[in-house]
């Protein structure tokens, strides 16, 4: 079987480092017996070496930037979902200076990527939320080929440049048309596993489809949307749903 994990909220806690802590030993011996651990998140590549640096250890499969790159246990960048370029550019033009735009490679994240580099995501920061919805309605009726991930949550994710971000209401991540968790772990599917054997577990909005089209489990307390997407199923945390199983 393969569990397919988001991380922030669910693998691991902002508040308890005992939380990751208690997770990974689990997923230790989920692995040990035989068994697939993917870890699916919305974080870059960067952030989670820095947080997890023996990743390796736990995890066969990093799917980064809400599905835009898919990285193997020997962290090998083995497929990614390009934004291209000209996309970037038209939004960036579209919202101007509205927003403070952050592109991001397989690896890392900047305000603008280097000459050459692979771009999978663009984030936008607003400062309120009718900024925020009022572009996101805009880049919506561009009939663009991305998808639109909304994030509400102020002082989530840290700018590269060293700005606070507790200035910002929330953020618009944009990954192509053909991203997403969902879309990722499906890949996966198609070359290595059946979609039989395939859990996932999350905690929010951007987890919604990898959890509805796949057998999936909310963690307590998420959003209704969420427990609605794994059909009500709820679980207290990675490590219970893995000794479930085992």
């Amino acid at each position: 079987m393969v569990i397919c994990s988001d991380f922030d909220g669910t693998l691991n806690s902002s508040t308890d480092p005992l939380v990751l802590s208690t997770n990974l030993l689990a997923v230790r011996k989920w692995r040990e017996a035989g068994h697939a651990f993917v870890l699916v998140t919305g974080r870059n590549h960067a952030i989670i070496s820095s947080i997890l640096p023996d990743w390796q250890k736990y995890i066969d499969y990093l799917i980064m930037d809400n599905g835009g790159s898919t990285f193997s246990n020997q962290d090998q960048l083995i497929h990614v979902y390009k934004l291209e370029y000209s996309l970037i550019y038209a939004i960036r033009s579209l919202v101007c200076n509205r927003a403070i735009s952050i592109s991001y490679s397989p690896e890392r994240c900047n305000i603008d990527l280097m000459v050459g580099e692979t771009a999978i995501k663009l984030r936008l920061y607003f400062r309120t939320e009718e900024l925020l919805k009022r572009c996101h309605a805009q880049i919506e009726a561009q009939n663009w080929p991305i998808k639109v991930l909304p994030w509400l949550k102020p002082g989530f994710s840290k700018l590269p440049d060293g700005t606070d971000p507790n200035r910002f209401y929330g953020f618009l991540d944009i990954v192509h048309k053909d991203s997403g968790k969902e879309c990722a772990i499906q890949r996966l599917v198609n070359i290595k596993y059946p979609q039989s054997d395939i859990i996932t577990i999350g905690d929010d909005y951007n987890d919604i489809a990898m959890l509805s089209r796949f057998r999936g489990f909310a963690i307590n307390g998420s959003p209704n949307e969420v427990i609605a997407a794994a059909k009500g199923r709820t679980i207290t945390s990675v490590a219970n749903l893995i000794y479930q199983h085992l």
